[in-house]
């Protein structure tokens, strides 16, 4: 597996999660005063980081976007995860990345982030998780979107040159692409990254845009 530390993300709302963690509650936008929707801090221990799996086509959109989309489950809408050890140790991505395959939610790529402000036990699946806060039920970790500071990206160098592959079988080699593998090119040559690091770049000499299959016309000879 590879693993890449997160660089231009969505970053959190750092005020809200430490107004969360200053006063014990969390309040949805929606709240209307009852205290049935508001998130109470719980006196569980909050995971210091936790982990997302997902396909690898979705991590495209995610990085393009700069965060995860938020999705409905047991603990509430929020963006789902379960604790992890570390968003760098080897052996605690590796349980993480189990872990996501057990529940089949593991298509070949691992998030790693932190959730800043409280944790809150998940009461109503129908409602959104309250800003500040993050629910939990069982081993599941929802987290409002608001919360999420994105630390790693781990996934499996096959599957990485797969997506690619089908991303160049299905545009050609764009400009969009290219820009992009030399911006990689010029990262992976700075003093600030290891030199062990190997690289395979595509030159536009060996690659060509895919051609269209012409299907000639039907000509019926008769019997």
């Amino acid at each position: 597996m590879i693993t890449y530390s997160l660089e231009g993300m969505v970053v959190p709302d750092f005020s809200a999660c430490a107004a969360a963690s200053t006063s014990g509650v969390a309040w949805p936008c929606e709240a209307s005063g009852s205290s049935e929707k508001m998130g109470c801090q719980s006196s569980a221990e909050k995971p210091e980081f936790q982990s997302h799996t997902t396909s690898l086509k979705a991590s495209l959109s995610i990085m393009a976007s700069g965060a995860i989309r938020p999705s409905p489950g047991i603990a509430g809408n929020g963006v789902y995860s379960f604790a992890c050890d570390s968003d760098q140790d080897s052996t605690a991505l590796d349980v993480a990345w189990s872990r996501g395959a057990r529940g089949k939610y593991n298509e070949g790529v691992l998030f790693v982030f932190k959730a800043h402000g409280i944790l809150v036990a998940a009461k109503n699946s129908s409602l959104s998780v309250p800003l500040g806060a993050t629910a939990r039920k069982n081993d599941q970790c929802s987290s409002h979107p608001g919360v999420i500071e994105y630390m790693s990206f781990t996934t499996t160098v096959d599957g990485w040159l797969g997506e690619l592959s089908q991303q160049l079988d299905a545009y050609g080699y764009t400009q969009a692409l290219h820009e992009a593998l030399m911006d990689v090119k010029t990262h992976i040559e700075t003093e600030t990254v290891s030199k062990s690091y190997d690289a395979v770049f595509l030159k536009n000499r060996f690659v060509a845009q895919k051609p269209k299959l012409v299907v000639p016309p039907h000509v019926d000879f008769g019997p």
